[in-house]
């Protein structure tokens, strides 16, 4: 599979609160939410405007571009797609701080080069509060992540950007994927995983549920956003991802929930969380794994969803893998094999 126009970047904000955070467990959804709205007061131009649609600046909108991603009319191939993928992800790190708040946020192909404009946007909502509480807070530091440990590029006392940041390409997919099993793989769900198959969601999931979204997801995401179409023969690689056989594992439903603004209601965002062991030839899915690690798989990714990780051959013990905590707790476990 060639994935070579594939660009991502990951960076790491870290806040902390003026006294302490209270923000729902669904934190991802929350920083989605706030995010979206102060970048919107950053850059809208035409505040007067009950919508966005049909906004002479639409077009070139910053906002537009990142949370109402437009269809392309000019790519036949996608036209019967409603819904093309936002170009982040907004990744929550677990923390028993309450006074801490990290995230990373990911940002692919063209809105990498809009991080300053998150950046203030982040700043911004310092004034405004963060949950239903409104919990001040300061934005301590944004890092850039790479291979090799972090870079500096925002500092609360500094306020303003230095340097680069280090952009993530086919590369780094390629060394992480040699580091991951040919045969036997376990793939650890590290937040609630929600694929759909047949118009529902999957709760017995097996490898080409997982190859199959990733397939849709990386691809859209190349094609709208790194201005590129992904090379492969699909059809096979489904057929071959069909004679991989899921031998063992625990996994568990977790029901999140979140309020929608556009919906005026609360909307059910649960998934699949745990681990599930596969065994098979893995060598051609290796690849587009290890991009699945960094851009997430199934709906909700923008949110923090759908985080996957290759972390062994085997399954290691319940609640020791990679020493990470799952977002969310409870549900009903689903299955073993």
């Amino acid at each position: 599979m060639d994935l070579a126009g594939l660009e991502f970047a990951a960076f790491r904000f870290r806040l902390k609160a003026d006294d302490r955070f209270n923000l729902p467990r669904f934190v991802g959804s929350t920083l989605r939410g706030a995010l979206g709205i102060s970048l919107k007061k950053t850059v809208c131009l035409a505040r007067d405007r009950e919508s966005c649609t049909g906004c002479l600046l639409q077009p070139s909108c910053v906002y537009t571009y990142l949370f109402e991603t437009q269809k392309h009319e000019s790519v036949p191939k996608f036209r019967t797609i409603s819904d093309i993928p936002r170009p982040f992800v907004i990744r929550p790190i677990p923390s028993q701080n309450s006074s801490l708040l990290t995230f990373d946020l990911i940002l692919i192909g063209r809105a990498i080069e809009l991080i300053p404009y998150l950046i203030f946007s982040v700043k911004r909502l310092e004034k405004s509060g963060l949950g239903p509480k409104r919990d001040r807070f300061t934005l301590m530091s944004v890092t850039s992540l790479h291979p090799e440990g972090e870079k500096l590029i925002f500092h609360a006392e500094e306020e303003s950007l230095s340097g680069g940041w280090f952009v993530c390409s086919e590369e780094q997919l390629e060394r992480r994927a040699e580091e991951m099993p040919d045969e036997r793989a376990t793939i650890a769900l590290r937040s609630p995983v929600r694929i759909k198959s047949n118009g529902r969601l999957v709760s017995d999931l097996q490898f080409h549920h997982l190859i199959r979204a990733l397939l849709r997801r990386i691809s859209l995401l190349a094609l709208f956003h790194c201005g590129f179409e992904v090379k492969a023969d699909f059809k096979r690689l489904i057929e071959a991802a069909e004679g991989i056989r899921r031998t063992g594992g625990e996994l568990k439903w977790i029901d999140l929930e979140r309020f929608s603004l556009r919906q005026k209601s609360r909307v059910k965002m649960g998934g699949l969380v745990g681990e599930v062991e596969f065994e098979g030839d893995m060598r051609p899915f290796k690849k587009l794994l290890a991009a699945g690690e960094w851009l997430h798989v199934g709906k909700g990714c923008v949110m923090g969803l759908g985080r996957i990780e290759v972390i062994d051959g085997r399954r290691e013990e319940s609640g020791r893998a990679s020493g990470r905590e799952v977002e969310g707790s409870g549900g009903s476990e689903i299955g073993g094999r």
